[in-house]
Order: C-alpha cells, then structure tokens, then sequence
C-alpha cells in the first residue's frame, strides 16, 4: 500500500495531469474526467483521498485522487465511467445485503481528527470563499464598518451574542444553534440540567418542538423554530416575508432596533443561494447595522463554511421572500425577547413529559386535548371577569343619616 502511495505521489509531480489509481485486487489505471459543473463542491481542490467501501472480494478500494490543473477541472469527477461502475455494484451489493448506508460520523472511527486520508469521507471541504456582495467581518472593511456602527449605536446587540458566539454542532443545525446563542444571549434560565450541575441551554437541549434526529436530516422549519422559542421562555414575535407585509423599509427599522438594544434580539431566515453562497435555507442572527451603507452584520453559526460578513440590507430581504422548498411558504425573521423580565425558568419549560417505549401518538393526542381545554378554559374565565373600573370613577357612598332609626 504504502508502495502504490509513494508510487502515485511520484505520478502527482507531473503538470497538467488528471489521474486516479484504483488499488484493489487488480491495480489498473483509469483515465480521468473534466467536471464543469459551476455548482461542484470540490471545485479547484488540489489533491484528495477517498475512501470507498467496495463488496466483499474487494473489501475496500482506496481512489488516489491527483489533481494539477485549471480550476475548471474537478477531482471530484476524476472517476471515469468505468470507476462509477464499480462504485454502483458495490452500493447494490449493500443493498441487497441490506446495510444501511453508512452515515458522516461512521466514516470517522477514530474520531473527528482523524488524519488517516483511508478515514475520510468521500469529499471533504475547509472553508468557503465569500462572495463578493459579502464583506468579511474580521477584513480591514468589515473592522471600519463595525467600528463605524459602534459608534452611530447601532451594534449593541453584537456583545451579548459575541459572549455566545458558537459553531453549529451539526451541518444542519443552524437553527438551533442560533437559537441557542440567542436564549443564552437573553440569560433565560432553561430549567433543565446541560451537564453536571449547570443549567445551560445548548443544541440538545431544544427538542420539544422536532425530534433531533429530524434536524440533523432535514433541518429545521421557520415556524417550529419560533415554536422552540417559545416552549424555552422567550416571546416570538414573527414576520414573513411576503410582498408588502416585510419590505425593506419595514425591515431597516426593525432591524436598527434590534441592532441598538440588549433587550430583545432579531434572528433573520434566508436563502444562502440568493447571496451568491453554497447551500439554501439558514438561520442566523443579526448582530449590527451600518447605516451609510445599509448593510448588516450576519453572526453565521455554521463558521467552519463561512465566518462572520456583512451584507447589503436589500439583498437579505430578497434571499427572506425566496419560498422555503419544504413548507412552500417565504422566509422571514424573527424578534425574541424573555417572557419574564428576569428570565426565571418558570416561563419556560413547566414540566418535561418522559415518553416511554409503547407510547404511542394517540395517547399524546389526548394530552394535547386536555392542554388545549385547559387553556380554553382559563380564556373563557378571563372574559367572564369583570374589569375592575378606572381608579377616580367610583360612585361615592353617601354618608349615613344622622336621624336616629327610632325616635
């Protein structure tokens, strides 16, 4: 093995190249393939190891992936047809076998770290290049305008969520990671344990509203977002962006009092592909304003893609009306502020429900049912009782006769 390596690093020296060796139980050559697709993930990627589980006469089929050339070619693609071939019998023969498909974290069996090339996915990435409508927050640009906005007191909202700054533990998990910085930002006591004694909101945490596991899959949508909010203490104040209900003027002012408060914070719901950047729905709050250029500062959770940028206020607002491809409704933002003035858990979580296994939905049906009656309830009780009258409106009781009741 470490032969055929020495022997493919020997063969990567050689300028304007594209090849891939495949090391089986036959070690042949196989020519390579452009890619010219703009939306490549490994675009311009200078060499690569891919690991590739093969059937069982092959065990496992390591592709040595050499690239010296323009950034028009792909490695990604340096399998040619035959290569494919061989990679779709082996995905037949799991399934026939019924395995499952092994996920992300299973390709890493030392552990994240791991700098063994054979422990890789199939494709990985560092990092993305920022379009050029977006400025990078930490660039001598991004520092002026953030300096500049501090000082107009546009950028008090940055502090609290800089102490809460994190990166999403999942490529799926934006929206509750931004989430989470902002609870915390809010200093809302979760009530519930994080680790050890300490209660502490984090992403595991959030998960009355849509299983974590379907998160971790599919993401999370703009209204079961605002619904997490308000199941862990906070009121949600919601805006979609659809025609005249959210344009950017309404937008800029909402935005500019996010931006100069502590007190509540603004979590805004957009399409990365409308800003020039990879993938599509994102969650992110807003933690600054820039008024002589009408660009905000976007805190991205999801830093290991890209970090902390500026954008053009009017570009955002169109990336929030692009339709959300899962619920087929606009994007939009949201203003969170605590539901009690100092933030004590009895508003958020009352009570945590253990659902054992044979639970099924029809008995949560129920417990919903009876909740929502209690809440009917509680309304029909508050309108049956009377306001009391504005304080001065009283009739004045007149004073007792002085005439004796007998003579």
């Amino acid at each position: 093995m470490k032969r055929a390596l020495a022997h493919c690093q020997t063969r990567l020296r050689t300028p304007l190249r594209n090849f891939c060796r495949v090391m089986s139980t036959e070690s042949k050559y196989i020519s390579s393939t452009a890619c010219l697709n703009e939306r490549c993930e490994v675009k311009g990627l200078g060499r690569s190891f891919f690991s590739i589980p093969g059937r069982a006469s092959l065990l496992r089929m390591v592709i040595v992936c050499g690239f010296i050339g323009t950034p028009e070619s792909c490695p990604s693609s340096a399998i040619n047809l035959e290569a494919r071939k061989i990679i779709e019998e082996s995905s037949r023969a799991n399934e026939a076998k019924h395995l499952p498909r092994p996920s992300v974290s299973s390709l890493f069996p030392y552990g994240p770290g791991s700098t063994d090339p054979s422990e890789w996915p199939l494709r990985s990435f560092y990092k993305r290049v920022l379009p050029k409508e977006c400025v990078r927050f930490g660039s001598e640009q991004g520092i002026k305008l953030f300096q500049e906005s501090l000082a107009s007191g546009n950028a008090a909202a940055y502090f609290p969520l800089a102490e809460q700054f994190r990166t999403q533990d999942e490529p799926a998990f934006c929206g509750l990671s931004t989430l989470t910085m902002v609870l915390n930002s809010l200093a809302i006591d979760p009530g519930r344990i994080w680790k050890g004694g300490w209660r502490w909101f984090s992403e595991e945490l959030l998960d009355c509203c849509e299983s974590l596991e379907k998160i971790r899959k599919s993401g999370i949508a703009f209204d079961k977002l605002s619904c997490l909010a308000s199941c862990n203490g906070a009121n949600v104040e919601t805006w979609r962006a659809v025609g005249k209900e959210t344009d950017a003027e309404e937008f800029r002012s909402a935005v500019k009092a996010a931006a100069a408060t502590t007190s509540h914070f603004m979590i805004a719901s957009y399409s990365r592909s409308h800003l020039g950047q990879t993938g599509d729905g994102h969650f992110s709050p807003i933690a600054a304003y820039h008024e002589p250029t009408d660009m905000v500062l976007i805190m991205d959770t999801a830093r290991f893609k890209y970090p902390p940028h500026w954008i053009p206020l009017p570009l955002l607002v169109e990336a929030m009306q692009k339709l959300d491809q899962g619920t087929g409704k606009a994007r939009g933002y949201m203003k969170l502020s605590r539901a009690s003035g100092d933030g004590s858990p009895s508003s958020s979580i009352l009570f945590v429900l253990t659902l054992r296994k044979g639970f099924d939905d029809s008995a949560l049906r129920v417990i919903r049912r009876f909740f929502a009656s209690v809440r009917a309830e509680k309304q029909r009780n508050e309108e049956k009782t009377p306001t009391p009258p504005p304080r001065g409106s009283e009739e004045k009781v007149r004073p007792p006769s002085s005439i004796p009741l007998y003579p």
